[in-house]
């Protein structure tokens, strides 16, 4: 889930690059810059937004995981397998803010931001290979069931 939130924080990084060093505004826009342009800044606040849950998301997950240190015998079960479950919602979280946010660093760039030289495609990519690999719908149905207290999660290292 960190390389998720990884993924979400360089689309927010190349973004921010774009509008700054390349970028153009379009013919009608009233700013005289892209930086300037209110659509571009939203476009920019949404991807932060992004970036910025994907990170609290994981680093919750970690402080509820670092909880579980030190602890022995059913009440390092009992926070275990609480960290279990928010590490699930962490993932979950920290994938769909990388989809998200991977397409949207089109919106700040007009065409040639999709130039294949660019890469940015890559993001999105990397985020799906990632996400592929984590089921999101099996781990919020472990976090629902624990969360409605009729089944603990796994709490092996494979989910």
């Amino acid at each position: 889930m960190a390389i998720e939130a990884g993924i979400a924080a360089r689309v927010l990084d190349d973004a921010l690059w774009w509008v700054r060093e390349k970028a153009r505004p379009i013919k009608h826009s009233s700013a005289d810059k892209s930086i300037d342009d209110p659509y571009i800044r939203r476009r920019i606040g949404q991807i932060s937004a992004y970036a910025r849950a994907a990170r609290s998301a994981v680093v919750l997950a970690a402080e509820e995981l670092d909880s579980v240190r030190g602890l022995h015998g059913e009440e390092a079960h009992r926070v275990g397998a609480r960290a279990a479950a928010a590490v699930a919602e962490a993932a979950v979280i920290a994938i769909d803010a990388a989809l998200s946010a991977a397409p949207l660093i089109f919106d700040v760039g007009g065409g040639t931001i999709t130039n294949r030289e660019w890469g940015y495609d890559r993001h999105w990519r990397n985020a799906r290979v990632i996400a592929n690999h984590n089921p999101r719908d099996w781990k919020l149905a472990v976090a629902g069931a624990y969360r409605l207290g009729v089944a603990e999660p796994p709490t092996t290292g494979l989910f």
